[in-house]
């Protein structure tokens, strides 16, 4: 892509086995997602969270134009029912269920 590309991605981000339990996917370590419940390229589910996916764009330097977040607007489980790795993130983080993100490529403020 070159500087100045532009990306839109909807991300749908519950658990695609059970839409009725949409967080239940959390719940699991990553060894018993990745080598028991989920073959990648096959059956593969994501479990990125909103804020991995901040992470994952400023780190190959895209800047967010504009990030709207569809949340969850029932009851939530306890994050003690989720694996330690995602129990330890904000809880509105969390709750987040979709999400829509306009970026730009932006090389103008990397020094290399």
């Amino acid at each position: 892509m070159k500087n100045g590309g532009i990306i839109y991605h909807r991300i749908d981000m519950r658990d695609h086995y059970n839409f009725n339990k949409p967080f239940k996917f959390l719940k699991y370590s990553d060894y018993i997602w990745n080598n028991f419940l989920t073959k990648e390229g096959f059956s593969y589910t994501n479990r990125l969270r909103v804020d991995d996916f901040e992470k994952l764009l400023l780190k190959y330097n895209f800047k967010i134009i504009e990030l709207d977040k569809r949340k969850y607007e029932h009851i939530m489980p306890n994050k003690n029912a989720f694996n330690e790795k995602f129990g330890k993130k904000n809880i509105e983080d969390l709750k987040v269920i979709g999400i829509d993100i306009l970026a730009k490529l932006d090389y103008n403020d990397v020094v290399i």
